[in-house]
């Protein structure tokens, strides 16, 4: 039986220096408009912030009755060590995840909040993603990822099932398989591996919930032999959680090798024609 009352839930995220003011205004206003607002902001500052980023987060600290907690890391630690920080420094055992460059859309929280009621054994709901480059009335291509539980186990075995800024999940099961850990490139792909070869039950909603901002810079830092090799070491591990059998990561394995020896240019028409709707 779903409760009137939605429980209360923290909004997790991780800002880096790099990252651009005006997107990060945009991202934090995307959580106070919520149709349910979180009762706890949890803002992770990744190393020394410029003024211009720290001005924002001022703003929006001394503008809201929201909780608005600030995590100031003396040197940059990754987004994966950051986030592992932040679940564990989260008040509320529901966590919601999401990018300081992107957009919630109004009611994501919500239905996620939803989905919790109505099955307590879910310890996990992401959703779809509409990619804009400037304008977020734009959309320039959508990335859908499978909503069954049997479709996201197969997923899994090749590319990562869940849209990162997208998830909310539970703090008790995160830190029960071991939280998020520094793989770069790769830090959530690895936890929801635990998650479901544990056999924890999760599920993706029919439902765009976050407008993601993209550029070609994405393309570029999906190929290198960097990405490569972490690839391969996160594809290992999928072996050791029995998440894929020798042959599949053999196979993974060679397919990411022809992607990443492609000419960037190539490879953003194979994501926009192929791999986005």
């Amino acid at each position: 039986m779903v409760s009137n009352e939605l429980p209360p839930f923290t909004v997790l995220l991780s800002v880096y220096k790099s990252e651009k003011p005006q997107y990060l205004d945009q991202a934090l206003q995307s959580i106070k408009d919520q149709s349910v607002i979180p009762n706890e902001i949890l803002i992770i500052e990744d190393g020394k912030l410029p003024q211009t980023l720290l001005t924002i987060l001022d703003k929006h600290e001394l503008n809201t009755s929201i909780s608005f907690v600030r995590i100031k890391l003396r040197t940059n630690q990754g987004l994966g060590n950051a986030l592992s920080i932040g679940v564990k420094k989260a008040k509320n055992n529901l966590i919601a995840r999401m990018d300081t460059d992107d957009i919630s859309v109004k009611d994501r929280f919500e239905v996620q909040l939803a989905e919790f009621q109505i099955d307590d054994s879910l310890v996990l709901v992401g959703g779809q993603i509409d990619e804009f480059n400037n304008n977020p009335q734009n959309i320039i291509s959508h990335k859908w990822v499978p909503s069954k539980e049997k479709e996201i186990e197969n997923f899994i075995k090749y590319r990562n099932p869940f849209n990162h800024p997208t998830v909310m999940f539970k703090k008790n099961i995160i830190l029960k398989v071991g939280n998020y850990i520094e793989v770069k490139g790769f830090e959530d792909y690895f936890l929801w591996s635990r998650i479901i070869a544990n056999k924890y039950k999760t599920a993706n909603l029919d439902k765009v919930l976050v407008h993601m901002r993209v550029g070609d810079g994405m393309y570029s830092r999906r190929g290198g032999i960097s990405y490569f090799y972490r690839y391969i070491l996160l594809r290992s591990k999928l072996r050791k959680l029995s998440i894929v059998n020798t042959m599949e990561m053999v196979s993974g394995d060679l397919l990411m090798l022809m992607n990443i020896i492609l000419p960037t240019k190539i490879r953003k028409f194979v994501y926009k024609n192929f791999l986005r709707k």
